[in-house]
């Protein structure tokens, strides 16, 4: 190795380093920020919601048989409530089209079907990969201006926060019908992709989602 490249390895190193360290100090403030953020924007009831023309459903697993994973499940029929109730007119449905499992998009339009949803109301996005790309093509793509998020509590500041970001003028309903198997692997998982949510900003306007 010569003298530049180990001088080049030293700096990723340290660069590396200073930013892992940044997180670890920044977390705690970061987590609790995000969740600052969500209050008064949170409903845990379809009725006290506030009307909205969307409701955006965020991808989660779906099976190979082509049905919805609890989680994906919660989520749906909390939008699917919205809309009997007559509190938003269109759902947008945000997921993984290609998911190893299985089809995220295809798996939420047949249960919110077979649940007596309009077909008319119901939009799907087959790339939103993450809840960034969820936010961000809704706001570009499908001019999403003002929405109602149906997610679990545990995953809703950090939607909140990324939507607002996209534009969005963003409410949340909580999704939770019943005690997730992995609730606690969730949970530490929403941990770091809030710290990650945190540094995607700084890439958001140079972020271009392919339609």
């Amino acid at each position: 190795m010569s003298g530049r490249d180990r001088v080049r390895l030293r700096t990723l190193i340290g660069k590396s380093f200073s930013l892992g360290l940044g997180l670890s100090l920044a977390g705690p403030v970061v987590y609790g920020l995000m969740g600052l953020g969500a209050r008064g924007r949170v409903f845990g009831r379809v009725e006290d919601a506030v009307s909205c023309p969307w409701a955006v459903v965020p991808g989660a697993r779906a099976y190979l048989d082509g049905s919805s994973s609890p989680v994906l499940a919660d989520r749906l029929l909390a939008a699917r409530e919205l809309w009997l109730a007559g509190k938003v007119e269109r759902i947008l449905l945000s997921g993984a089209a290609t998911a190893v499992e299985g089809d995220e998009t295809l798996a939420m339009r047949r249960f919110l079907m077979e649940e007596g949803v309009d077909e008319e109301a119901l939009i799907v996005d087959g790339q939103g990969i993450r809840t960034i790309e969820t936010m961000l093509r809704a706001r570009r793509y499908f001019g999403v201006e003002s929405a109602i998020i149906c997610t679990q509590a545990f995953h809703l500041p950090r939607s909140l926060y990324l939507a607002r970001l996209a534009g969005i003028e963003c409410f949340g309903l909580v999704a939770d019908r019943r005690v997730y198997v992995k609730r606690h692997k969730d949970r530490a998982r929403e941990y770091m992709a809030r710290q990650l949510a945190f540094v995607d900003r700084r890439l958001w306007r140079r972020k271009e989602p392919e339609l």
